[in-house]
């Protein structure tokens, strides 16, 4: 099949399907302890280098004794959706020509920035829901990843001592 074929299973072309942003599952993952949270977030970093398991976006949350919550970024990679709309809008538009192509890519940039930033604004939210429903003294780690690194994910925290929650 050529890249610009559709497949018969999804009608979608090669080119559109690597392009569509990825299915991704919130996580959170519980600690016993901070030494472990620390753990867990040198496994995180390293692994992002890697881009295996594949993490958008992570933060350590704690609830303290005292009652206040903390949310520490870990990685924040997002999914290059401007990106994937710009390419998507570009050659949507190029079957007008130079200027269709350049305003459907910058139409598409935009469309794709909008909807990264409802995706961290949710990512927000799960971090602050999540730290809000931690036992006091409690710490863990969300993370939003790819759909099908979920179980090597969850992998990588117990092997430091946590416990993942999809």
């Amino acid at each position: 099949m050529s890249g610009d074929e559709p497949d018969r299973a999804t009608g979608q072309s090669d080119q559109a399907q690597s392009a569509a942003p990825p299915r991704t599952k919130l996580i959170l993952v519980l600690f016993p302890d901070e030494t472990r949270v620390d753990e867990g977030v040198a496994a995180i970093r390293k692994t992002s280098a890697e881009k295996r398991p594949r993490i958008y976006a992570s933060a350590a949350i704690a609830r303290h004794l005292d009652g206040t919550n903390s949310v520490e970024t870990i990685v924040e990679e997002g999914h290059g959706v401007a990106a994937t709309g710009a390419l998507i809008g570009a050659l949507a538009g190029a079957t007008a020509g130079a200027l269709g192509a350049a305003l459907g890519g910058t139409g598409g940039a935009v469309l794709g920035r909008f909807a990264e930033r409802l995706n961290k604004q949710a990512f927000a939210q799960f971090a602050d829901k999540s730290s809000n429903e931690l036992a006091h003294g409690q710490h863990g780690i969300v993370a939003e990843v790819a759909e099908e690194d979920v179980s090597s994910f969850a992998a990588l925290m117990q092997a430091v001592g946590g416990t993942a929650r999809a």
